[in-house]
């Protein structure tokens, strides 16, 4: 009896693993996943071994039929005639049943059936409901008790959890919302080389953020965790949040380097060093964008609300378009120090014309530069009437070409 019982235990075990290795994600996080689904197969997959087998094969035919799987459905009609042949033997061992159960969870676990949303996982459900319904039936007083105080107080901690993570998330919508003008503002401050105010309002969307993950983070909302589309909701917030943060963080670190005064052409030229020193926290800032768009995309879920996904793909939109800005603002800082002459003077042909004359945009040049860049320093080399121009090409036995950096 004992060996029965420790066979059982193993088998059921056995059965939690499998169904976790089918990659069920209830919540939306790993690790929580991982012991839900594999702690609740193994306990229903226990229960099970005390059901007469019968049942356990009905259900995992029953589980097949709604697998949308050839194989699957095969199995679970093999499950259901072994349980035939096991009836037949008269055998009192509980071994069958729960290799059956093992069987009927794990096809319940594997279903892809796609009718609505989370078909797949009522199969699961009802399934899994079922055979702890009838397993009960057949455990003792104590085993009863033991289950439905564990249900109860899972129902507890989930309606807690949910209570407190809705709470908390409307205090969390507020604060994103605060977070955003900041950004915002932030960055009107950063062109127009505002870095005090800019730092100002850093800091308070770092505040708002920072308030959104303490309090979706709390231990109040803890037992949301463990509560499936809640807990998809409440790691969604958080994390988009704490990656938002960390991106602003660095942003306000950044902001000496990004000082745009530094860069503004003084009388004796630009300053080729401070734009090269430019492109290494632009990068780095591209890289926190980049972190923060990996982190909506890991946290959308089918399970999200519309609302929320909405928000997400809001966001997800904001940062598309500053990455953008990003992009071609390092383009720029990397092709200026060539353009002013780092690496070999360069000379700029400027045609002068007025929008009161005919054909003003590709017709008539009244005057005429010729603009050379060395090392940042830039002086207009010549400058004349487009007659004087004109005269000088006429009576120059050279060919004149005007042609543009190369690469």
């Amino acid at each position: 009896m004992r060996n029965n019982e420790l066979i059982v235990a193993v088998i059921a075990a056995a059965s939690g693993v499998l169904a976790a290795a089918a990659g069920a994600s209830p919540t939306g996080s790993s690790v929580v996943d991982v012991v839900l689904v594999a702690g609740s197969v193994a306990i229903v997959t226990w229960l099970a071994a005390a059901a007469p087998p019968i049942a356990v094969g009905s259900a995992a035919l029953a589980a097949g039929a709604f697998s949308n799987s050839i194989w699957l459905a095969a199995l679970g009609v093999a499950a259901f005639a072994a349980a035939f042949w096991v009836r037949r033997s008269s055998s009192t061992s509980q071994v069958p049943s729960a290799v059956l159960g093992l069987a009927a969870l794990n096809i319940a676990a594997r279903s892809s059936l796609e009718w609505f949303l989370g078909a797949a996982t009522v199969i699961a459900v009802v399934v899994a409901v079922f055979l702890a319904l009838i397993g009960l039936r057949y455990r003792g007083r104590r085993t009863r008790l033991i289950v439905a105080g564990g249900c109860a107080l899972y129902c507890v901690a989930a309606v807690v959890g949910t209570a407190t993570t809705a709470l908390a998330g409307q205090d969390a919508i507020d604060d994103l919302r605060e977070a955003e003008q900041s950004v915002d503002g932030a960055l009107d401050f950063v062109l127009d080389g505002d870095t005090a105010g800019a730092r100002e309002s850093l800091q308070a969307a770092t505040t708002s953020l920072a308030d959104v993950d303490s309090s979706l983070s709390s231990p109040l909302t803890a037992p949301a965790a463990i509560v499936p589309v809640v807990a998809q909701h409440r790691r969604a917030a958080a994390e988009v949040s704490r990656s938002a943060g960390a991106a602003i963080t660095l942003l306000e670190s950044e902001l000496d380097a990004l000082d745009l005064d530094a860069i503004t052409a003084q009388p004796g030229g630009v300053d080729l060093d401070a734009v090269a020193a430019l492109e290494r926290p632009l990068e780095e800032f591209q890289l926190a964008l980049r972190d923060v768009a990996d982190t909506i995309e890991e946290v959308r879920d089918p399970w999200l609300v519309t609302p929320v996904d909405e928000r997400l793909d809001d966001v997800d939109a904001t940062i598309d378009e500053q990455a953008q800005r990003g992009d071609t603002a390092l383009e720029v800082v990397r092709a200026v120090p060539a353009l002013l002459g780092a690496d070999t003077p360069r000379t700029y042909f400027v045609a002068f014309t007025t929008a009161t004359e005919v054909r003003a945009l590709g017709g008539f040049m009244g005057n005429y530069a010729e603009v050379t860049a060395d090392n940042g320093r830039i002086e207009v080399s010549a400058f004349g009437r487009h007659e004087s121009l004109q005269k000088e090409l006429d009576t120059s036995t050279e060919t004149s070409v005007i042609d543009g950096p190369q690469g």
